[in-house]
């Protein structure tokens, strides 16, 4: 009888898996992918990853400690910088989806701008007195998309 009972528990779950990938694709739901895996360099909360997708939905920025990388969501190779001279906390996307602005810097108010094609990064000065904020000298297209953040 126990033999039964197993039968018919695993005959059930292979219906409702089967029911499961129908309903899916009826709804037409898009399947999760893995695309990166962003290492924390220790147990504090300031050492975890930002990251941030792009404006077009193909790419993957984030950062791991000093690190910037950037991963297309689709998969294939991706784009690893040079690091920075302190933590990533904050990056966004410009809306081109070909370049990322990202704190990273010692010297207070300064970002850097990290190009995905060139594969370059070029320092961005942001002089707000009081703020580390970035907003239309960013690329973004009002100065209230990104908030100021207090300078640490």
């Amino acid at each position: 009888m126990t033999r039964l009972k197993l039968l018919a528990a695993i005959g059930c779950a292979s219906l409702a898996t089967a029911g499961l990938a129908q309903v899916r694709e009826a709804l037409n739901m898009p399947r999760l992918a893995w695309v990166a895996t962003a290492h924390q360099f220790g147990p504090v909360s300031y050492r975890d990853p930002a990251g941030a997708i792009s404006p077009d939905g193909q790419w993957l920025a984030f950062s791991e400690g000093r690190f910037l990388r950037v991963r297309p969501v689709g998969g294939g190779a991706g784009v690893d910088f040079e690091p920075g001279s302190s933590q990533i906390r904050t990056l966004i996307w410009r809306p081109d989806s070909k370049t990322v602005v990202a704190d990273g810097n010692t010297v207070p108010s300064t970002w850097t701008v990290y190009d995905r094609i060139a594969r370059t990064r070029q320092p961005l000065e942001v002089t707000v007195p009081g703020t580390r904020a970035c907003g239309k000298s960013c690329g973004l297209p009002t100065a209230r998309a990104w908030p100021a953040l207090p300078m640490a």
